[in-house]
């Protein structure tokens, strides 16, 4: 079977139309946002690793569980807000100095045409 953009496998997981990733220096995915537009409207996932103290990550599969929000630009932000919230309650220091990348990194993921006056 081949998989495409938009569909579910046998186990009911969608195939992203798009993933925003951040990789750290040196290679080594840190950070994503898959995403997936259905007939029900735009869903999301997210996922993240850290480097450093207790090496935690967090990722899952786009399904029909997923919330569905009606433009693609919500569906990030309820990532980027979970997020915001999970990464709240670090407190290992090197682990916050990652999330604090992570997060400006998705910050700028809400809001791409600010990234645009930082373009040399």
């Amino acid at each position: 079977m081949d998989w495409q953009p938009g569909t579910k496998n046998e186990n009911g997981v969608y195939c992203p139309h798009e993933t925003l990733e951040l990789f750290r220096k040196g290679g080594g995915l840190r950070a994503e946002i898959a995403l997936v537009q259905t007939p029900e409207g735009w869903r999301s996932k997210r996922g993240f690793s850290f480097f450093s103290g207790d090496w935690w990550g967090s990722s899952g599969p786009i399904t029909d569980h997923c919330t569905a929000y009606p433009t693609r630009e919500e569906a990030i932000k309820e990532q980027v807000d979970r997020m915001h919230r999970e990464f709240a309650k670090i407190t290992d220091a090197s682990q916050q100095r990652e999330a604090r990348e992570i997060l400006a990194w998705a910050d700028a993921v809400l809001a791409p045409e600010q990234m645009e006056l930082f373009a040399a």
